[in-house]
């Protein structure tokens, strides 16, 4: 892995130019078209676009968008829904530690996050796309996520087999109301 020093410099070099002033980068998208990417500079960003809102410590966090399975169960839900539950948790700890994150001390697991207006991890009804699988294989199978560590863990938090294509995000979750 990088040092945060590391990531740091090539972050710099993205953000400002080689006059130390904001830089400008194009980003070739395909049929979208080119994006020009820069850094934020309102004085009050959306909530969305602050760094704390994903980077920020917390013991608890919950996914975004749906995190794809590492593999698929090998329990099937309706002979076993315990056992089933217990495989996949199994299966989003290992990806956390693949990640390079501690093992969660807690996990839960569902279709629909935590965070409200967060796509559903099902297809339908305004679902996250799938994933697909190799050639032949079914589509990868999709769970949204709430984790506790045992101690506060940095952001952000991505997790799962489609983490470098915006699956699995996550965001520190504080239950709100009474």
């Amino acid at each position: 892995g990088r040092t945060a020093r590391e990531r740091g410099r090539v972050l710099r070099s993205l953000l400002y130019g080689p006059d130390n002033q904001p830089a400008e980068n194009q980003l070739t998208q395909g049929r979208l078209g080119v994006w020009t990417l820069r850094q934020e500079d309102r004085s009050a960003p959306p909530l969305a676009l602050r760094s704390n809102t994903w980077c920020r410590a917390s013991h608890i966090w919950a996914s975004v968008t749906p995190v794809v399975l590492n593999r698929h169960p090998k329990i099937d839900p309706d002979e076993d829904r315990a056992a089933w539950f217990a495989e996949i948790a199994e299966t989003v700890a290992a990806s956390c530690e693949f990640s390079g994150l501690p093992r969660p001390v807690e996990i839960d697991l569902d279709k629909t996050s935590w965070h409200q207006g967060a796509p559903r991890a099902r297809p339908g009804g305004g679902g996250f796309p799938l994933l697909p699988g190799k050639p032949g294989a079914p589509a990868r199978q999709q769970v949204h996520v709430w984790l506790r560590f045992a101690e506060p863990v940095e952001g952000p938090v991505i997790v799962g087999a489609g983490r470098y294509r915006g699956y699995g995000l996550c965001k520190p979750w504080k239950k709100s109301g009474p």
